[in-house]
């Protein structure tokens, strides 16, 4: 009863300028956290060998991207009519 058309609301929502945008700075803002802590998880984990280091700098930032642009094209599909 609570969840009733949720992707409605989803839409709804992200039709609205403001709120988008404050999603997408919310998303700009958690890829550089993804990318700090995929990087500081290895060294964590005790990680330290410079060939593994090296796949984690440079694997964080491509991971958090990807993870990021999936989250950033809900907005973007109902700007651009994708999704309505």
């Amino acid at each position: 009863m609570g969840h009733a058309n949720v992707y409605g609301r989803v839409v709804e929502s992200f039709q609205n300028p403001l709120i988008a945008g404050a999603y997408i700075v919310a998303m700009i803002l958690l890829f550089f956290h993804l990318q700090h802590g995929i990087k500081s998880s290895a060294e964590t984990l005790g990680i330290t060998h410079p060939r593994y280091l090296t796949l984690f700098r440079r694997g964080g930032p491509i991971i958090a991207l990807i993870i990021v642009a999936g989250l950033m094209a809900i907005p973007v599909a109902v700007w651009t009519g994708l999704v309505s």
